[in-house]
């Protein structure tokens, strides 16, 4: 669902940085099935396993400045911290509301910036959504 709605908002990443963990490689797996041939190949970082936000930004801060939409697939709690962390004052509200209620598995922070990668480090991104997508029940 995660891969879909990336789909429908015109989001699919350029790159994807992912944990070398199991359960966050079978994510990016599943996500990569949705995105068919738009999917890059994932950089698996065995340092976005446990990391602190500091470690996580260090990633993130190496990334490509040609990149323009970078997927991050990594873990509780510095997967809530780094988004919060990031969030500038222009973002939208409700969705920070609801990104600090908690960053459930499969929950998609967006954050938009018109930063080079290699010089976020707080308050440098604007959050328009936080979803989780899931399968409707019936």
């Amino acid at each position: 669902m995660a891969g879909r709605w990336l789909l429908e908002h015109d989001l699919a990443p350029e790159m994807i940085l992912c944990s070398s963990a199991l359960r966050t490689r079978q994510t990016c797996t599943w996500v990569s099935s949705e995105l068919g041939e738009l999917a890059p190949t994932a950089n698996l970082s065995e340092r976005l396993y446990e990391a602190s936000e500091n470690h996580v930004l260090a990633e993130i801060n190496s990334v490509p400045d040609g990149v323009r939409v970078l997927l991050v697939i990594f873990h509780q709690p510095a997967v809530q911290d780094v988004a919060m962390r990031l969030v500038g004052s222009d973002s939208d509200m409700d969705a920070v509301m609801d990104l600090s209620g908690g960053f459930p598995t499969s929950g998609l922070a967006v954050l938009r910036t018109v930063e080079p990668w290699s010089v976020l480090d707080g308050a440098d991104a604007r959050l328009t959504d936080f979803v989780v997508p899931r399968a409707e029940r019936v």
